[in-house]
């Protein structure tokens, strides 16, 4: 064959080439006077001299052997070159060009190492100051660093690490390994939202990969965290789900969205993706980890009943506990407001009770959802509607789904047509989690409209709980793309934090808790 261009042994030495053209060129290496000595020079010009250690490692492998060497040569030699097939090399030639061939393998090893360095180096820093609790793959174990956001003093290793993917994007500033390599650094030094661009043009490049998705939905529960944006947990579930529907065994993409499950306050699924990781890797500090975040969760959901089995229907026992000073929660009560004290609201008790309410959590959070629906308008068709309302949230909290969405559109129409927007607003929340729970792709549009106008409304309650089913709907429904498209949509000009759910739609006592 004719010496392929000079431009392809630089190519083959920085891997970038299909191993099949990398097969033919080493082939014409080992039989070419004059680019034999091409490939060595490429080698030489991108290979970093190893440090001690690495040298060390290096003579450790298998083909810097010695006598790995001389036995490969003598079997290289005693075959027949299937690219010169009418070609028989004497003995004495035969070993020749073997130990050429040997020499250039080793070299070869050699430089995939050295090219392997940069995941290396940010597996050592993650384990160094591991700077959150979600996983990067192919890391060790260690502690949280207490510090939240950028280390001061990073590890050297992150930033070797830095300087090598900036050379290695200088020249090929489309690729998508050293893309992936330079999001995942950007992770490591808490850089949220220049991850999420670096590494969807990783994902442009190198579509449906599975590591770039689950990195990706890390970026975005970081930036989640970092600017207390709980509308970025939907597209971290999203892309995590994605990521673990195409490599199912995909440990650290497991344990990383239990952790956002956690977040969002949704501990069923939270638990069973810790059984689910559990079952991948059931030793080592990792698993250590996920069980005691699983333990975690169980005492939570201790704690949670605990809590329900003090919230009664009685308005009288919520008023005697505010009256005492108690610590209220007012987010538990609300399925109690709604399902029970709501329609009764020209009782004297009961009106009381959900004044009180509504108090608490204008205090508490800034809401005034409740305040403005018991300012709304009093007509009969709104006391229908509230009726209804009641039906929807008994249902749902009964799993039962069909009628729980007949009952909140009819709530939703009576509501609207009472002037009662609040109220018409949260039985749109009981639509969305039972179009959701019938995996109906409604959902999607209809927690759009309902989480634009709650944001629109400052009901933070009710934005928190629909953001929450939006992004579970998406990950369910495996819309592709869904969750940054609806964020893209919906997101406020200056976003401010919105309070997720103590828990996550709790019900009232003596009823499931919602998962």
């Amino acid at each position: 064959m004719s010496c392929p261009p000079d431009a392809d042994w630089p190519a083959l030495a920085a891997d970038l080439i299909t191993p099949a053209r990398r097969d033919e060129l080493l082939a014409h290496a080992v039989t070419c006077d004059d680019c034999g000595p091409l490939l060595r020079a490429a080698i030489h010009d991108i290979a970093v001299e190893p440090s001690g250690e690495e040298q060390a490692v290096i003579a450790g492998l298998a083909s810097a052997s010695p006598a790995w060497q001389r036995k490969m040569a003598r079997r290289l030699a005693r075959k027949r070159w299937v690219w010169l097939p009418d070609f028989e090399p004497a003995p004495a030639w035969g070993l020749a060009m073997a130990g050429v061939l040997v020499a250039l393998a080793s070299t070869w090893g050699y430089l995939r190492w050295n090219q392997g360095r940069p995941e290396r180096w940010l597996a050592q820093a993650y384990a160094q100051q591991r700077p959150f609790d979600f996983r990067i793959p192919g890391s060790g174990h260690g502690p949280v660093r207490q510090q939240r956001g950028p280390a001061v003093n990073p590890p050297i290793e992150l930033r070797e690490a830095e300087a090598a993917i900036a050379r290695e994007l200088a020249d090929n500033p489309d690729n998508p390994r050293w893309l992936a390599l330079r999001g995942r650094a950007e992770l490591l030094g808490w850089d949220a939202e220049s991850a999420i661009a670096t590494l969807t043009r990783a994902l442009e490049l190198k579509p449906d990969d599975p590591a770039l998705l689950a990195d990706l939905g890390v970026a975005y529960a970081l930036r989640a965290e970092a600017a207390n944006r709980v509308v970025d947990y939907g597209p971290a579930i999203e892309q995590l789900s994605r990521a673990i529907q195409s490599k199912p065994d995909f440990a650290e993409a497991v344990f990383n969205r239990a952790i956002v499950y956690e977040r969002m306050f949704v501990l069923g699924e939270a638990i069973r993706d810790w059984d689910r990781y559990l079952s991948l890797d059931s030793s080592g500090s990792w698993a250590q980890e996920a069980r005691e975040r699983r333990a975690a969760i169980e005492q939570m959901l201790k704690k949670r009943k605990q809590a329900l089995d003090q919230v009664t229907s009685e308005p009288a026992a919520l008023l005697a506990r505010i009256a005492r000073g108690d610590r209220v929660d007012p987010e538990i009560y609300y399925d109690i407001a709604v399902a029970e004290w709501l329609p009764l609201l020209d009782n004297v008790e009961h009106g009381r009770a959900l004044g009180a309410l509504s108090d608490l959590m204008q205090r508490r959070h800034g809401d005034p959802w409740l305040r403005n629906t018991l300012s709304a308008p009093r007509a009969q068709s709104r006391l229908q509607g509230l009726q209804a309302l009641s039906a929807a949230v008994k249902a749902n909290l009964a799993d039962e789904n069909e009628k729980s969405l007949a009952s909140s559109r009819e709530a939703l129409s009576l509501l609207r047509s009472a002037g009662d927007h609040a109220g018409a607003l949260r039985a749109g929340v009981e639509e969305v989690y039972a179009l959701r729970r019938m995996f109906s792709a409604d959902c999607l549009d209809r927690a759009g409209a309902v989480a634009h106008e709650a944001m629109r409304r400052e009901y933070l309650w009710i934005l928190g709980q629909t953001l929450v089913e939006s992004g579970i709907c998406h990950a369910a429904l495996g819309d592709v793309g869904g969750a940054e498209r609806y964020q893209t949509r919906h997101r406020p000009a200056q976003p401010r934090r919105v309070p997720c759910p103590r828990f996550t739609r709790p019900g009232h006592a003596g009823q499931r808790a919602r998962q």
